[in-house]
């Protein structure tokens, strides 16, 4: 099992909107992905290690995507409520995350965020 040890702290972490409907899973294309990068994913990645939020997004971490360009990732999934308290017990910056991600709550069908984070690549 993957831990946040695994996973490139100084990478874009990227959050997505999902509809999960049993144990089916898609992307909700007309709500926009959120990206952090550099010393904000640092931040954030630094804020999961310290706090319980940590453990429990590593229950469900794992590599299930590569991107186009062979970037491998490291993804987890919380339900959208979940998510907002996440991010809202993260503090500032982290609240302008959930409030511009506040209208994914309001969509009837996102009801789960992915987080996908960076995974070093293999040499």
């Amino acid at each position: 099992m993957a831990t946040l040890d695994n996973v490139l702290n100084d990478q874009p972490i990227e959050f997505s909107a999902y509809e999960t409907k049993g144990v089916h899973s898609r992307p909700v294309g007309w709500l926009p992905d959120i990206e952090i990068e550099g010393d904000l994913s640092k931040a954030f990645t630094n804020f999961l290690a310290l706090s319980s939020w940590g453990g429990i997004l590593e229950t469900e971490l794992q590599g299930l995507c590569t991107k186009s360009d062979g970037t491998e990732l490291l993804t987890t999934v919380l339900p959208v409520k979940m998510f907002h308290q996440m991010m809202d017990e993260a503090g500032e910056p982290f609240r302008a995350i959930a409030k511009e991600a506040h209208f994914w709550c309001s969509d009837i069908h996102c009801n789960q965020v992915m987080i996908h984070f960076q995974k070093p690549s293999r040499a």
